[in-house]
C-alpha cells in the first residue's frame, strides 16, 4: 500500500513536478459503488441548482426485494417517451457483466428480478 502522503496534492495523485502514483482516493465509493453514487447524485440533485437537468433519473432496485416498494413505484411512475431507455447495472463488481438495456421501466423491473432467479 502506498501512504496517503505520497500520493500527491490533496491525496488526488500528483504535483506539478510529479507524476500520480494512483487512480483512487479516499471516499471515492461515493462514486464508484452504484447504491452509494445513488445517494450521492440524489444529495447532489437536492443541493445544487440545475444538476437534475442533465444528471440521468437513477433508481435503486434490489432483485427480489419487496423493501424497494418506493423505488419500484417511482420507477413506474415515470413518463414514458419514444426514445426510453433503462440500464439496469448490476452491484457487486460485476465489470460490465449483466448489463441489461430495456425500452421500458416495466420490462427494466421485469429485468431486475430475473436476473435474481438466475
Amino acid at each position: 500500500a502506498i501512504p496517503h502522503s505520497r500520493l500527491g496534492r490533496d491525496g488526488f495523485g500528483g504535483t506539478p513536478s510529479r507524476v500520480p502514483l494512483t487512480n483512487h482516493t479516499r471516499g471515492s465509493k461515493a462514486i464508484t459503488v452504484k447504491g452509494l453514487m445513488v445517494k450521492s447524485l440524489r444529495a447532489l440533485c437536492e443541493t445544487v441548482p440545475g444538476a437534475a437537468d442533465f444528471l440521468p433519473e437513477t433508481y435503486l432496485v434490489t432483485p427480489g426485494e419487496a423493501s424497494d416498494a418506493a423505488e419500484r413505484a417511482a420507477l413506474l411512475r415515470t413518463p414514458r417517451t419514444e426514445d426510453e431507455c433503462w440500464i439496469c447495472k448490476p452491484t457487486g463488481g460485476a465489470h460490465g457483466v449483466g448489463i441489461e438495456i430495456c425500452r421500458d421501466a416495466r420490462d427494466a423491473l421485469r429485468a431486475v428480478d430475473a436476473s435474481h432467479r438466475s
